[in-house]
C-alpha cells in the first residue's frame, strides 16, 4: 500500500528532480520497483489536482476583482448620471425629466448588464448550494459527494454529514486509502478501495473489497478481462463491469 508520507515526498520533490530521479532515488532505499511507479503515478496526479485547483481559485479571485472594478465604475457612473439628472430637472419641463429617466435607465442597463451577468453565472456555478435544499440528509449527502467528486473540489466534501460518505469523499480525491479503513459500513468501505484502485490502476487495492462481485468487476476493468464480469451474480454489478471496460478500450 502507497502510504501518504510517500507521496508527499514525492510531491515536494517532484519539479525539482523529475519522475526519473525520484525512480531511482526510491529503488535505492530499497522500495519495489512497482510501489515506486505507483506512489509516482499517484503523486503525479494529486500535484496536477493541486495546481488545477490553485489556478482554479486565483481565476476566481481574479473574477472577483474584476466585478469589483465593474461595480465601483458603475457606481460612479450611476452617481454622475444622477447629478446630470438633477441639473436638467430643475431647467427643463416634465417632458425633459420624463426623457432623462429614459435615458438614465437605458444608460444603467447596458453599465450593469455585465456586472448582472457576472454576478448570476457565480451564483450558477456554486453547484453545492442547490444541495442545501434537499431535505432528505441521504440525498442530500450524495448531492455534495457526486458534485466533489464531479469538480475535484475535496472543500465540499465537509459538507457532508454521515462520516462514511464524508471518508470516502475525502479518501478518493486524496487516494488515501487510510480513510478507506475508517469507514465503519463495509458496503461503502468497499466501494472506498473500488474506487481508488480504479483511479490509480492498482489492482493489488482490488483484493480488500470484501464483496466478491464488486473485487471480480474490480479486477476485470483494470486488466480489461471481460471473463471476470461474467463470474459475477448481480446483475446490475455485471452490467456495470462490461460497461467500464468498454468505456476504457474505446479511451484507450
Amino acid at each position: 500500500m502507497v502510504n501518504k508520507e510517500l507521496i508527499n515526498y514525492i510531491k515536494r520533490n517532484l519539479d525539482q528532480f523529475g519522475k526519473d530521479r525520484i525512480k531511482n532515488a526510491l529503488l535505492k532505499e530499497g522500495y519495489p520497483e512497482e510501489l515506486a511507479d505507483n506512489a509516482i503515478e499517484i503523486a503525479v496526479k494529486v500535484n496536477e489536482q493541486e495546481k488545477e485547483a490553485k489556478r482554479g481559485e486565483e481565476e476566481r479571485e481574479s473574477r472577483k476583482e474584476q466585478l469589483k472594478i465593474k461595480a465601483e465604475e458603475s457606481k460612479e457612473k450611476i452617481e454622475e448620471l444622477k447629478k446630470k439628472t438633477v441639473e436638467k430637472a430643475r431647467k427643463n419641463s416634465k417632458v425633459l425629466i420624463l426623457i432623462l429617466i429614459i435615458i438614465i435607465l437605458g444608460a444603467s442597463f447596458f453599465v450593469f448588464r455585465d456586472f448582472f451577468d457576472d454576478m448570476f453565472y457565480g451564483i450558477a456555478t456554486k453547484k453545492s448550494n442547490k444541495c442545501d435544499m434537499i431535505s432528505d440528509y441521504w440525498e442530500r449527502d450524495n448531492c455534495y459527494e457526486k458534485i466533489a467528486l464531479e469538480t475535484k473540489n475535496a472543500d465540499i466534501c465537509y459538507k457532508i454529514g454521515d462520516k462514511d460518505l464524508r471518508f470516502h469523499c475525502i479518501g478518493v480525491l486524496n487516494f488515501d486509502l487510510s480513510l478507506c479503513e475508517l469507514i465503519e459500513k463495509q458496503g461503502i468501505k468497499d466501494w472506498c478501495y473500488e474506487d481508488i484502485a480504479l483511479e490509480t490502476e492498482n489492482i493489488s487495492i482490488c483484493y480488500k473489497i470484501q464483496d466478491n462481485d464488486l473485487n471480480l468487476a474490480c479486477v476485470g476493468i483494470i486488466n480489461f478481462n471481460s471473463s471476470s464480469c461474467e463470474l459475477i451474480e448481480k446483475q446490475k454489478v455485471k452490467n456495470w463491469c462490461y460497461e467500464r471496460i468498454a468505456e476504457r478500450k474505446e479511451n484507450n
